[in-house]
């Protein structure tokens, strides 16, 4: 998410992304937007790559976000073990609340390897363009019902 700073800002999205976030690191991040009256009525989280994820700590953003917000979990692709069982975990906490939808990235990259750079997962620049498309098609697609 962070190489698409610049794209997702076309769809006005803000990025609250870092290099080498865990996603016990975002729930921090959503409490603190949350206290600083800063967490936006959509909440898009593409965590999961860069270690495994915790089930409850997927829960606590879920709770945090609260049921006035609707949360956006991103699939991921990355090629680590860690992968599918992230993506697995992001499917559920998802299916758990009607407020928390699932976007598929690892399903619409996969194939792809002309969006990534050499490491197969961070983006190149026609991916972060895709990413971008990706990301805000998706959403619109999901509220839109």
């Amino acid at each position: 998410m962070l190489s698409a700073t610049g794209e997702l800002a076309a769809y006005h999205v803000d990025v609250h992304a870092k290099i080498g976030r865990q996603f016990s690191e975002g729930v921090r991040v959503v409490r603190r937007l949350l206290r600083d009256h800063e967490l936006a009525k959509r909440v898009i989280v593409h965590l999961g790559t860069n270690g495994p994820i915790d089930p409850h700590d997927c829960d606590r953003l879920v709770t945090l976000a609260g049921p006035h917000r609707r949360v956006f979990l991103v699939t991921i692709k990355v090629p680590r073990t860690w992968q599918d069982s992230n993506n697995a975990i992001l499917g559920r906490c998802a299916a758990a609340s009607d407020k928390v939808d699932l976007i598929r990235w690892y399903a619409r990259s996969h194939g792809h390897g002309g969006w990534f750079v050499d490491d197969r997962y961070h983006l190149s620049d026609k991916g972060q363009r895709k990413y971008a498309h990706f990301i805000d098609r998706s959403i619109d697609e999901i509220v839109a019902g």
